[in-house]
């Protein structure tokens, strides 16, 4: 194991304290200690450039070699490659970059899955995860920026364009900036070179400390949140979404839930799926925060005055829980990996048909070589379709927006979404493919019965809607 005890910690006392795994001590150390260092870390000069590139990698380098000591190889291992293939790679150097980076995370992926199947220690490939998109993304924006027609290019590629290579040490930087080098967010080399240099919004920089406190404040609620089931329900073993498919017995003791009725079992699904996620906005807005403290995100300030800091959002709680469709969820969860899979890959494949798919078969690899994955995300791709296909063909007869049939077409999607979501996303926690199909098949297959027929018989084109006078009169 990468995090045996008999292995030196500095920190051991902390672990025995509060009895947690090495792992997850040494992770909320290093993640709690980006906010002091963040704001030390504004201290130094933008004038000084080189000196914050290298402090802000090296301290990112030391987090990990703290967290994953030699497996460490592997994260500068991926920089050291990317950054040779760019240099040398010419025209060839982005997807060679992809290819490379790709297969490097999967491998490591593989490893994991094939030695230490279903451990949830906190690993190396959390940073891999999210170094592949970096070198991934600033590859083919190089290349985008070396490219003489730029007519070829989406508005939204050319946004992101370099004119040129960063140089090694702007690289080293960029790749290990401590405050997001253990689990994001993800950003682009250009909003990381403007808050190195002062350019851009950071011409006019602000402080980010009460910003990144209210992130660090709200990644604390939504721990706190996970007691919910105790205190309000008197549930004390272990909510998991793995109780739904472990039979009678869940970890050597009764599994109540085998006994539920499909009602109940609905209901505990929610609670329990929404009790995970609370895992991940406690790490995303926990690592936010700290990035915010250093300056990251920062984007200037909108037509009120009001200080925009949305450049490295990567997760919106409320967002999710009271998304009205598939849509809102997709664009409020995991943000950043969703801007790496639209700028890597959905822009690339684009008007292709099958451009939502092949993405959604790109955010499968990406987490790992598991059934379970793929599962939930080919799911995820149908769903997303046929709620393109309702939006267009449904909610034309629901407005105009605010009116009373528009509010309730909103809350009824709400509903609706909250079942949807906590359905596909079973896979992506069983993992094994028996498991997957044991869990829907508890829920009789209706989600996908449901999309299946909405696909079928919903047109694909959007009709014309009835306009309402006031829009009529507009057009007159």
């Amino acid at each position: 194991m990468v995090f045996a005890n008999e292995v030196y910690q500095p920190f051991q006392f902390v672990g025995d304290a509060s009895g947690l795994d090495m792992d997850k001590v040494n992770f909320v150390i290093c993640a709690l200690g980006s906010y002091p260092l963040s704001l030390a870390f504004t201290a130094i000069p933008k004038s000084q450039a080189s000196v914050r590139h290298f402090v802000g990698g090296l301290l990112g380098l030391l987090m990990c070699i703290l967290c994953f000591r030699w497996e460490t190889y592997h994260l500068v291992g991926h920089m050291a490659f990317s950054y040779i293939v760019m240099k040398l790679g010419g025209r060839k150097a982005a997807p060679l970059v992809f290819i490379g980076c790709m297969g490097h995370l999967m491998l490591s992926l593989l490893y994991h899955r094939t030695y230490f199947w279903g451990d949830y220690t906190l690993n190396v490939n959390g940073p891999l995860m999210v170094l592949t998109q970096k070198m991934t993304q600033l590859a083919f924006a190089v290349a985008d920026g070396a490219e003489k027609d730029q007519s070829k290019l989406s508005p939204y590629l050319r946004t992101h364009a370099l004119p040129k290579m960063p140089s090694l040490l702007e690289y080293f930087g960029h790749t290990f900036f401590f405050p997001s080098v253990m689990v994001g967010p993800n950003h682009h080399f250009a909003i990381y070179r403007d808050l190195i240099e002062g350019t851009g919004p950071h011409e006019k920089p602000a402080s980010g400390l009460l910003v990144g406190l209210k992130k660090l404040g709200t990644a604390a609620f939504w721990h706190a949140w996970t007691l919910l089931p105790a205190v309000v329900f008197g549930i004390t073993d272990s909510i998991t979404p793995h109780r739904l498919t472990a039979g009678p017995e869940f970890e050597g003791k009764p599994n109540p839930v085998a006994e539920y009725g499909l009602v109940k079992m609905f209901a505990y699904n929610i609670m329990a799926m929404q009790i995970y996620r609370c895992g991940f906005y406690f790490a995303w807005c926990l690592a936010e925060g700290a990035c915010n403290v250093s300056g990251l995100g920062y984007n200037g300030v909108d037509k009120d005055g009001k200080e925009r800091w949305d450049l490295v959002t990567n997760v919106k709680p409320l967002g999710v829980e009271f998304a009205t469709n598939f849509k809102e969820v997709l664009d409020a969860w995991n943000m950043q990996s969703g801007a790496w899979l639209r700028y890597a890959c959905y822009e690339r494949l684009m008007p292709h048909p099958l451009a939502t798919y092949g993405t959604m078969l790109l955010s499968a690899m990406w987490h790992g070589p598991y059934l379970g994955y793929f599962m939930s995300f080919m799911m995820a791709g149908l769903a997303t379709e046929g709620n393109r296909k309702v939006r267009r063909n449904i909610r034309p007869h629901f407005m105009p927006e605010g009116s009373a049939q528009h509010k309730f077409y909103c809350v009824a999607g709400w509903a609706v979404n909250v079942i949807v979501l906590n359905y596909l996303v079973g896979p992506f926690v069983v993992l094994t493919v028996d498991g997957s199909m044991k869990f829907w098949g508890q829920f009789y297959w209706f989600v996908h019965i449901g999309y299946i027929l909405i696909t079928v018989l919903l047109p694909g084109k959007k009709p014309t809607p009835k306009k309402v006078e006031g829009e009529a009169k507009k057009e007159l």
